[in-house]
């Protein structure tokens, strides 16, 4: 397993006026010029992504679920189709939901021949002291808060699988919703696909009644529902992914970082 990096450190909560011109990003990491007090959270995250090197774009998919058995033989399923069409896989790190789609992506990139497919794992110091990394985990990269880990995700990630689970599921959904719901994110393309086997059709029907209920239609044509079918799940993440692409090339925007995506700073600190 390869170390990506820690970033435990305090900083300054209070946005710089200015980011492009008071960061400047070095091996050693990010410096903060004489004049500037703040370290925006972006920057942290982005330094700390820096060394999974995704700039030649490696196509990732970003799987979210939570330490769960019930739905292991279908996040295996789902992470299997997503190897076999040349994905990689970037969770949790954590085991059964976590895991699966990174056993299963191992699986398909080995049928496909690519012997160099990338596991990325995401975490924060309260959740890797709980539960270690799985042992497909072959890049990891520790964030020094839930927030920090939140936004990695949707920064790194270039389409967007949701397992169903519990409160931290739920949280992660409503985390990716406020962010799209953004006016300035309004025509950025991303992906999200909610997806589980045939007895998880119930907890997504719930969500998408309390999203109805609460955000308006306007939310929920941000994400699709599929029930019980892995192929449909890899090829529309397959698709979403090179609308991103095309994206990307025409803004000559950068793969390993969405540069785009306008986070407010009430996501990104903690609570």
């Amino acid at each position: 397993m390869r170390l990506i990096g820690i970033v435990t450190h305090p900083f300054d909560a209070t946005p710089a006026k200015d980011p492009a011109r008071n960061i400047e990003l070095s091996d050693t990491g990010p410096t903060v010029a004489p004049t500037t007090k703040a370290r925006p959270t972006g920057s942290i995250v982005k330094w700390t992504l820096k060394g999974l090197n995704l700039v030649d774009y490696d196509e990732t998919a970003f799987v979210t679920g939570h330490d769960i058995i019930t739905e292991y033989d279908y996040c295996k399923s789902v992470g299997y189709q997503l190897g076999l069409r040349g994905l990689d896989v970037c969770t949790g790190c954590g085991p059964d939901a976590m895991k699966g789609p990174m056993k299963g992506a191992a699986v398909g990139h080995a049928k496909q021949r690519i012997n160099n497919g990338r596991y990325i794992g995401m975490t924060e110091p309260g959740i890797i002291a709980a539960e270690s990394p799985n042992p497909i985990v072959n890049e990891l990269v520790i964030l020094p808060d839930i927030e920090k880990r939140l936004e990695a995700f949707v920064r790194c990630g270039h389409g967007f699988v949701l397992f169903p689970s519990g409160v931290g599921t739920a949280e992660e959904i409503f985390h990716l919703l406020g962010i799209l719901l953004h006016p300035d994110n309004t025509d950025l393309p991303f992906p999200p696909i909610f997806t589980g086997p045939e007895s998880s059709e119930e907890f997504f029907r719930d969500i998408d009644d309390f999203l109805r209920a609460t955000l308006d239609v306007e939310a929920t044509s941000k994400y699709q529902i599929v029930i019980d079918d892995p192929i449909k799940v890899a090829n529309l993440i397959n698709d979403g992914i090179r609308t991103v692409s095309h994206y990307r090339r025409s803004y000559a925007d950068a793969f390993y970082f969405n540069w785009r995506l306008d986070i407010d700073l009430q996501f990104q600190l903690p609570v």
